[in-house]
């Protein structure tokens, strides 16, 4: 004859609530956790603890206690149960921590130089300031420079302007005045010696005949346009009056356009830095005109660096003309013509006024 044999069997919460006592080695079993007590004939259901069914204990995926019937933790571990689970808490555990980052040296880098195994990093120059928070240290850098710029410039230049060697001559009573913007390169290092200022700037990108207007240099303090006279990869010269500091930090200068040729009366080109982003916004031309017409020619980098993209007739960027006569300021009604031969960068001013001084402006 065959057997069945079913154990006492309740819910959890039925056994908590009637907590009777089993008899010895007699089964209670929870339906709901499927956890199983035995009892020892005297204690109360809810002071037996659960059946541990010999607990063995791996370190590693390596068997190194079998049949344990407790696991013991110490040394700062808390445990609390919720119905079948256990959840163990090692907050109190001495010499357990999160990461803390490099404790001996770390690597820097400012995209032109690299140190390996740096032990600090120091902050310097106007307007960084460092204060700890907690175990943080917050560093503010409000600025690095003692005023702030504007990048737009307006420069005059005319026979007085050091000009790059093979540079045009500027008649004497011809005046260009240009209207552009640029990038800011703020915060410079220089020397001077003689006529030659000496700008240290990384990896600036400029080279001689690029235009550049500076501020806070050797003897200056206004908006003023040098050419560069020599550029080395680090550094470039300019040439400026015979006064002023030997040397300083703070500099600020913003590539700007230069005039690459010049006829009076007939024709000039304006050249774009080979870096900076500059973009031509205007220019007046005040000169004795040759003939009816003058013509302007933009030499740049298209779209990033000059007066539009003017790669072909139909990405020209005509600029809106008008002149004066500077005799009587009489208005000329003057149009723009455009040269549809390549390399579609010159514009012509018509309809000027031979032989006199005629005042013409370009805005692009």
């Amino acid at each position: 004859m065959a057997f069945r044999i079913q154990i006492r069997r309740d819910t959890s919460v039925n056994w908590s609530v009637n907590n009777p006592v089993l008899l010895s080695a007699e089964l209670g079993y929870e339906t709901d956790t499927t956890l199983l007590k035995i009892g020892d004939g005297s204690t109360l259901w809810n002071d037996l603890g659960y059946w541990n069914g010999n607990l063995a204990i791996e370190v590693n995926g390596t068997q190194v206690v079998q049949g344990a019937g407790t696991l013991n933790f110490t040394g700062g571990v808390s445990a609390s149960a919720t119905g079948g689970s256990v959840t163990l808490d090692f907050s109190g555990v001495g010499g357990i921590t999160g990461p803390t980052g490099p404790s001996t040296s770390i690597g820097v880098f400012d995209a032109t130089t690299f140190v390996a195994g740096a032990t600090g990093i120091q902050f310097s120059g106007g307007g960084v300031s460092v204060a700890s928070s907690g175990s943080v240290a917050v560093v503010s850098i409000s600025a690095l420079q003692n005023s702030l710029y504007n990048e737009t410039v307006r420069y005059l230049i005319d026979n007085t302007t050091a000009q790059y060697s093979g540079s045009p001559t500027i008649g004497t009573n011809d005046k260009i005045t240009i209207c552009s913007s640029g990038n800011i390169y703020a915060n410079r290092s220089w020397t001077r010696s003689g006529t030659t200022l000496t700008i240290n700037s990384t990896a600036h990108g400029l080279l001689a005949g690029d235009g550049v207007v500076i501020r806070n240099g050797a003897s200056t303090d206004s908006y003023d346009f040098y050419i560069v006279q020599t550029a080395s990869a680090n550094s470039f010269t300019v040439t400026v009056a015979n006064s002023g500091g030997a040397s300083g930090s703070g500099l600020t200068y913003i590539p700007s356009f230069s005039v690459t040729s010049w006829t009076s009366g007939t024709s000039m080109t304006l050249s774009s830095p080979t870096v900076g982003n500059a973009q031509l916004l205007s220019v007046t031309a005040c000169t004795v005109m040759a003939g009816s017409v003058f013509y302007v020619t933009i030499d740049g980098a298209g779209i990033s660096n000059g007066a539009g993209v003017n790669g072909s007739v139909r990405t020209m960027n005509p600029p809106i003309v008008s002149a004066q006569t500077t005799s009587n300021g009489n208005d000329l009604g003057v149009s723009c013509s455009l040269d549809i031969n390549s390399p579609y960068q010159t514009f012509g001013v018509q309809s000027l006024t031979a032989s006199v001084e005629n005042l013409v402006k370009m805005i692009f």
